[in-house]
């Protein structure tokens, strides 16, 4: 046996945590643990618990307690795993391992266990952990102070512990970073109009024909912060351009199918919404029916061909989630590197910027002391930048709003002042909007635009949703897209474009397709 897995094997653990499971046997298939045979060393262990967890899959979750008879009577059709089960003497050992149960001890054990098992794996994937347990160590006092420090560490700890050894190596060797580029404001510059000529810069289209005009599209390294009031729609806005860039076709009313061009892999990271919450509103965005109308259920004969339709061209998409609760900037990276590298995503969404107890602990340890919320929304706002650049993918976020979002200065409500942990937040982004449904002051100033035919348009009745862009690198700033907003199926008709004065400006609709 390899002396790190002899050193290791935490047969105190195993025992405890087999007896446990045997007297608690429905806990395999929730989510109260989660163990493998992978978890014990010795093929003992290993043969124990797959007897243990066979029974329980094939009960189908009805059998109230394991007993050694039953796992004995189990093995006997498995000859050389029985021949192991009787010199290990199973019958007794499972007995008084059921027989010596808390829940207190199984909850140190379990954890305790898992730990050793984690190590096991970064061991195997030849990571040297001698740094938190030196398995080569024959000193007693020094293995157990080895293990006294193992105890007080969690499973995440251990696996942030060599995530952030990696990254330091990662940085410390940046190819990006070992030579200073150097070079003339005269070079290449005639290259570079006839690339523009031929090829203009705009990245993969938004949904909105405003937002490519003013943005030219969803660039590469760039990072887009867009927020509202809670319940203000930012995630199904978020979704709805996600939705865009994936999926090939959407239902829409008077046209049937119609399409939306090729997709692109994308990925959302969402530290809210469940599954069934995300497709729901993906369905919708794709069939043309609400959210409500879904929920509902009892589809007509038509609504259920729609929503047929819509199955199958999400099913053909590249749009992946990951639901993630407790988070550290850590986290985040290593999700979004897994999905480029494997995904090749192209498009990524966080949704939202927001302090988390595992991200204000790795915060202090380190700076070394405890950050302020808003310290900490700025630190993870920068961390989204890098990660834009890093991977050179179009990142979006967004972030709830302080109290000065009702002020009646738009120039305050609407502006990065209005941000949750305030104006620093937005420093590293390259686009900031705040979405919002017009005030009476707004609807005021739309009517008088629109009656007195300034929009250049006739439209159907006023605008409710306004997109209010204070930051652009691209372009304009302080100009606000005017829409009429279905926020049921995430159905966004543009309408007009406006200064922070009401006044009307000419920004072109840039309908883009990809093909």
């Amino acid at each position: 046996m390899d002396i790190a897995h002899e050193k290791l094997n935490p047969t105190g653990q195993a025992f405890s945590v087999l007896g446990h499971i045997a007297n608690n046997p429905s806990e395999l298939l929730g989510n109260t643990i989660h163990i493998s045979d992978e978890d014990f060393v010795s093929e003992f262990h290993k043969i124990t618990f797959n007897a243990i967890n066979n029974i329980v899959i094939d009960g189908q979750g009805k059998i109230d307690e394991i007993t050694p008879l039953a796992v004995d009577v189990y093995l006997k059709t498995f000859p050389k795993y029985y021949g192991i089960w009787t010199q290990g003497q199973g019958v007794q050992f499972l007995s008084d391992a059921k027989s010596s149960q808390s829940q207190f001890v199984f909850n140190h054990d379990y954890n305790l266990l898992k730990k050793f098992s984690t190590l096991r794996k970064y061991h195997d994937a030849g990571i040297d952990i001698r740094d938190l347990y030196n398995y080569e160590a024959s000193n007693l006092d020094e293995l157990n102070e080895y293990n006294k420090s193992i105890e007080r560490m969690e499973v995440s700890d251990i696996v942030e512990h060599y995530t952030n050894k990696a990254l330091d190596v990662r940085n410390e060797i940046n190819i990006d970073n070992e030579e200073m580029v150097k070079f003339s404001a005269k070079d290449d510059i005639e290259t570079l109009l006839g690339r523009l000529n031929s090829e203009p810069v705009m990245g993969y289209p938004f949904s909105s024909g405003y937002y490519n005009s003013l943005f030219r599209g969803m660039q590469g390294g760039r990072f887009m912060l867009r927020s509202s009031n809670s319940g203000g729609g930012k995630t199904r806005t978020a979704i709805k351009d996600m939705a865009n860039a994936t999926f090939t076709e959407r239902y829409e009313e008077g046209q049937g199918w119609a399409s939306t061009g090729a997709g692109v892999p994308t990925l959302f990271i969402s530290t809210e919404l469940n599954k069934d919450e995300l497709q729901t509103i993906l369905l919708a965005y794709v069939s043309g029916l609400t959210t409500s109308q879904i929920e509902a259920g009892k589809f007509t004969m038509f609504e259920n061909q729609r929503l047929q339709k819509a199955v199958e061209i999400i099913k053909k998409s590249e749009m992946f989630f990951v639901y993630v609760e407790d988070f550290s900037v850590t986290d985040i990276q290593m999700i979004v590197e897994e999905y480029v590298v494997r995904e090749q995503v192209e498009f990524v969404v966080f949704d939202y910027i927001q302090n988390s107890p595992k991200l204000s602990k790795t915060f202090q340890n380190s700076y070394g002391h405890n950050l302020r919320e808003d310290e900490i929304l700025i630190e993870l706002s920068r961390a989204l930048k890098v990660i834009s650049e890093k991977y050179n993918i179009f990142v979006m976020s967004s972030t709830q709003m302080n109290s000065l979002v009702d002020d009646d200065n738009i120039r305050v409500s609407r502006s990065a002042r209005a941000l949750r942990g305030g104006s620093a937040t937005i420093n590293k982004a390259d686009y900031g909007i705040i979405m919002a449904k017009p005030t009476a002051n707004d609807m005021k100033r739309l009517k008088a635009i629109i009656d007195n035919g300034e929009a250049g348009n006739s439209f159907g009745g006023l605008p409710d949703f306004g997109h209010f862009v204070f930051k652009n690198r691209s372009g304009l700033s302080d100009v606000i897209i005017w829409t009429q907003y279905d926020r049921g199926n995430m159905r966004e008709t543009p309408m007009f474009v406006t200064d922070y004065n009401y006044e009307v400006i000419d920004v072109p609709l840039l309908n883009v397709k990809v093909e």
